[in-house]
């Protein structure tokens, strides 16, 4: 964290905020790009094995990856002279935790230049797009025409601060697969492609328009085998085992949880 945070002071950021739990730097462009500083790893990777030829990096003993690489490629962005707003959180392995903490000490988005929307660089594959709970079709439609492609996901941080925030927001992929696992490798070739399309987007940043958060129907929740799905990972639930909650103004309808995912968001 300290590292970034000097990072992001080299590149020009001012109006920095960080907590243990994320950093928040104020940019000068209306978007706002997110990462996480966790991985699934308590160490750092001791070896490192890279194939030239089809450019793939793994570590044996689990490199992280997931965020690691999302990381990589808002510092190259921000290095190519960007200048996006930045959250860095923690704890996103963990339920989220740095994305709860950061909507909870700002219900409401701080800065005077809202983002027109949120992008997260935490997905694993080529060239997935996931939108979660947010069902903004000029928005998704829009994030395809940079070259990418609406896929299913479970959780990142975005499908906690988009709601609250009222802003659209995709997860992209970068790169990395079998996270989670001692096989995550990345392929650059991949990263590289995500930078160029980003930074692509970015350069068109002021002629697009603002993306309001718009969640999926109630009925969503409930399908057709008569379960629910989980807000946040997406499993299903039968209805003994669901928690639904309801914290104060950030939905405005109870979402229905599955007993993992609720002792998180008690935290």
């Amino acid at each position: 964290m300290k590292y970034l945070k000097k990072e992001l002071k080299n590149n020009g950021y001012i109006n920095i905020i960080q907590t243990k739990d994320y950093i928040f730097a104020e940019g000068d462009l209306p978007i706002c790009l997110l990462a996480h500083c966790d991985t699934v790893f308590n160490h750092l990777p001791s070896e490192w094995i890279y194939d030239k030829k089809k450019e793939i990096l793994w570590s044996p003993g689990g490199a992280g990856f997931d965020d690691r690489v999302g990381i990589l490629i808002i510092l190259n962005l921000i290095n190519m002279g960007f200048k996006p707003t930045i959250i860095f959180t923690t704890g996103e392995e963990r339920g989220g935790i740095g994305a709860f903490k950061l909507i909870t000490d700002f219900p409401k988005y701080p800065f005077q230049m809202k983002p027109k929307f949120l992008l997260q660089l935490d997905r694993c594959g080529k060239s997935d797009c996931v939108f979660y709970d947010c069902n903004n079709k000029k928005f998704i439609k829009k994030i395809e025409y940079y070259g990418f492609k609406i896929a299913e996901g479970l959780f990142t941080d975005i499908s906690i601060i988009a709601p609250v925030w009222e802003v659209a927001a995709a997860n992209l992929s970068v790169g990395y697969y079998d996270e989670h696992t001692v096989t995550e490798r990345v392929y650059l070739k991949e990263t590289r492609g995500t930078l160029r399309k980003v930074a692509n987007l970015l350069n068109d940043i002021d002629k697009l328009p603002c993306y309001k958060y718009i969640p999926i129907k109630k009925n969503n929740f409930f399908n057709n085998s008569q379960k629910y799905k989980c807000h946040w990972c997406g499993s299903e639930i039968d209805e003994m085992e669901t928690t639904w909650y309801h914290w104060g103004s950030i939905f405005d309808f109870p979402v229905p949880l599955c007993p993992h995912c609720a002792k998180f968001v008690k935290i």
